[in-house]
Formats: structure tokens, sequence, C-alpha cells
């Protein structure tokens, strides 16, 4: 059965959760003040207490705190997304006194949790106040991509043949032209420095003549790592909420992953869910990741989000790494409905809570709205600091873009401004070129070779994935 425009779902999910965080105090942990003001508005909405907002730095948003918001920030900047994270993250182990100061006066019976929409990694305690959907070591310790290989032959799922190798091995070169199918290998480091994401720890190595300089600077960041064919096909995830008792499993989601033509990095820019694989597909990527949802609760006893990053390739889906926390595609995911209460709902299931969750009814109203309410853009950062936000429209000139004239009506529009490691551009399709099926990821790339141009941004030449697996639909 139909849920319809989905407001009595939403309805129902606010009422079950109004007892859990009712007058709730909550100290909102987060890298940008962006990623947590509309959640604030959503917990506001389920009666909690006034929130305290301990960020790492401003992000780029128009959105303000609640006027009831005690608002700190440690003004933390970083080299990547990931070394940002990890500074965050060490300075919420001792913290400025100041702020434990202005925390201990917002609450001083210390009865307040902490909370975090998504962190790679895990704190139990932040002046001595536990988190509240806290995640259990053996549940990310699947982050790591050298050893991830062993879940999926243990739960049955098809995947890249690979390689956990030593850095300092002799034979490295060996090991991967046995696995090269003809366009490289990617290494994917372990994690010696702590969970890492958005690609930053994986390299591509097209050509073995190239191996020295490779090996010598993974060395660097990581003592072992895992070598795989390079896939080629779009790269996907496929998302999905472990339940007591049932899984909840969503639509697949375009990870915008682009290529630097003349560097062994890719560029993450973000997720999109205007793309469709075919129907075939789609029904394959589910049940994976059912399957998953339910050897992670059997083998780990996990609660709570998680999502499966791949590549969909010619011979099918085929996964690369698990993501067992909140990740950025369940953003896209639950954009068409703004007040579904989904992150503090995965919360409470991660804590147990004795809820009468319905997760076939949560599967269906976020299925059906993700497949009405497409999200055609994506981001990506970079060190080209923006102190103010501007946004551009862009209008196509041959295959590139230039900005658009004040008779003319753009196609794309760019949004850049600040954020912890300099900047974030922000690119949007407009309404009159949204196609249902559409890739974001050549449009990232013309909309950041423009940038370049424009904004001096430094990104070079990008290439992105080529779709060589468009079958039947039924």
């Amino acid at each position: 059965m139909s849920t319809g425009n989905h407001s009595e779902v939403v309805a129902y999910y606010r009422r079950l959760l109004q007892p859990i965080y009712r007058n709730r105090k909550l100290l909102h942990v987060s890298e940008v003040d962006a990623a947590v003001l509309h959640l604030t508005s959503v917990l506001a909405e389920l009666g909690a207490a006034s929130p305290f907002l301990l960020v790492g730095n401003k992000g780029t948003t128009k959105a303000r705190p609640p006027s009831n918001a005690e608002v700190r920030s440690l003004n933390i900047r970083g080299a990547t997304i990931i070394d940002t994270a990890r500074r965050f993250e060490s300075l919420l182990s001792n913290l400025p006194k100041a702020v434990q100061e202005k925390i201990q006066k917002w609450d001083p019976d210390n009865e307040a949790r902490w909370v975090c929409a998504a962190m790679l990694g895990e704190l139990s305690q932040i002046l001595g106040r536990t988190k509240y959907g806290k995640r259990k070591p053996e549940w990310t310790a699947l982050e790591d991509k050298t050893t991830i290989d062993n879940f999926w032959d243990y739960a049955g799922i098809e995947h890249a043949d690979s390689r956990i190798v030593s850095l300092q091995d002799s034979d490295l070169v060996e090991t991967a032209n046995s696995l090269d199918s003809g366009l490289g290998t990617v290494w994917s480091a372990d994690n010696r420095e702590g969970v890492h994401g958005g690609s930053t720890g994986l390299r591509w190595l097209k050509c073995t003549n190239n191996a020295a300089d490779l090996v010598s600077e993974m060395r660097k960041f990581a003592d072992r790592v895992r070598i795989a064919p390079f896939l080629e096909g779009i790269p996907m995830s496929i998302h999905g909420v472990v339940f007591p008792n049932d899984i909840a499993v969503f639509r697949p989601v375009e990870l915008i992953t682009l290529r630097f033509k003349n560097r062994n990095q890719f560029l993450w820019a973000g997720c999109s869910t205007s793309y469709d694989p075919n129907s075939l597909d789609r029904i394959e990527m589910r049940r994976i990741a059912r399957n998953v949802g339910s050897v992670l609760r059997e083998s780990v006893d996990y609660r709570g989000p998680f999502s499966i990053d791949g590549v969909l390739t010619k011979s099918g889906y085929r996964p690369t790494e698990l993501n067992p926390r909140m990740s950025g595609g369940f953003g896209a995911l639950t954009r068409g409905l703004p007040d579904l209460p989904f992150i503090p709902l995965c919360w409470s299931v991660m804590e147990n809570e004795p809820l009468n969750y319905r997760p076939s009814q949560l599967e269906q109203a976020i299925v059906e709205s993700a497949d009405s309410n497409r999200v055609f853009g994506g981001h990506v950062v970079t060190s080209r600091r923006f102190d103010d936000t501007t946004e551009v429209g862009l209008v196509r000139d041959g295959r590139e873009f230039r900005e658009a004239n004040t008779d003319e009506t753009p196609v794309v529009y760019l949004t850049c401004g600040p954020s912890p490691v300099g900047g974030i551009i922000f690119v949007r399709i407009a309404e009159s070129q949204k196609r249902v099926g559409m890739l974001i990821a050549p449009e990232m790339v013309r909309a950041l070779r423009y940038c370049d141009h424009r904004f001096n941004t430094g990104f070079g030449e990008l290439e992105c994935a080529i779709d060589e697996r468009k079958g039947p639909n039924i």
C-alpha cells in the first residue's frame, strides 16, 4: 500500500520519538555548523531541551542557529576533509577551558548526552557525557578497507579479487600485475591513522612504472593496503537500517567520484539520486543490502544505519567498502522528507529503545520519496579559500560552461562558500535541465573546469566513470 504524501508517516515517527527526546538535553557535535542546524529544528519538534552546538567551524549556509541554542566553534582547519575530521575529534578529547566552562554552565548536573549525525571515529564521552547513538568497537572495525573482503566472503557476496599486502613487501609490483585486468589497480589504505573516507585513502596505480612513488606516499599513512583491480563502471552506494527484527533497504545512490587525469587520486563530489541503474541491477543491489544488514545483525549484533559503496560494472554490482554508520547518501535519500526525524530515529535504534519502528513503512516512505524527489547535484571541498558565499549561474558554451549573462537562463548554479578545508563548491542542476536517469558526474567535471578558470581552484584535468551497464528495464 502506498504511503501517499507521507505526512502520516512523518507524524507517526514524531509521536513515536517524542517520549525519547522530550526535554532531553543534547550536546550537538559537528565539524561544521551547516551540518547540524536543520537537525536541531527537527529535535525541537520532538520537544528536546535547548541545545548546545559544539562545531569545528563555520560552513556554507544561510541558516542560523536557533535563538535558544548555545553555540561554540573550535575554529578547526585542515588540509583535507579527513585531516579536519581527525583534528576535530582530537580536540573533543581536550577541549579549551573556556569551552568546558560554557558546557558545564549549560549542563551543571551532567545530565546531557552528546550526539553527532556523522563521525568517522568514535568517542565514548565528552566531558563525562556519554554519547546517545554510540557505536560498538566491532562495528567501526568493519570500516577497515583491508579486512572487509572477509565480511563479503562470510556473507556470500560476490566481489572483486584482491590481496592484502604489507607496504614493506618486496613483491608489491608482482602482486599488482597479477590483479590488473587492464586498467590498473586500486590500493586501499588500512586504518593505521584512523577511519578514512571520501576517497582520501585510495590510490589508482595506472602503471606499475610509478609503483615506487605510490608505495613511498602510502607508507606515510598506512602499513598495509588492499590491492584490487580497477573496476570501470558507475560508483554507487546502497543504504539501509538494521532493526531488531527487520531490515529497511532504500534505493541506489550515485557516488560522484571523479578521477584526476594526471594524478593517482580520486575526487569525491557528493551523492545524487538522479541516476537509475536498470531495474534488475536495482533489485540486486537492494538484495545485497538486505543480506548485509542481516549478517551485520547476526555477526556483530548491529543496529542502525549502514551503507555499501561499490561499482556498477559491466558484470554487475561489486561492493568495495562498508560504512556501518550514518553516511552522506542518507541526506540525498531523505531530502524529500525534511520533517522526518530520521537521524533521531536511527540513534534510538542504535540505543535499542523498545519502540514499534515499523521498518517496512519507513522503507516504503523513503524509497517512494527518494524516487519522486531526486537530488540533481553534488559538492566538492577545495583548498582555495572562500570567505564569503557567492552564487554563479552558468550556461552551456559548446561542451563547456560559462557565466550566464543577465538575459540568459542558467542551466547550472554554483554556490561557493567557506569550509574548514578552505572552501566548498555546490553544483546544482537547474530545473529546466533535470532528467531522471542522468549522471551528475559529467556535469561536475564541466563545472569544476569553469571553477579552475574563474576561481583558480586548481583541480586540473578530471574525468568521470563510463556507464557500461544499461540493460533492460522491467
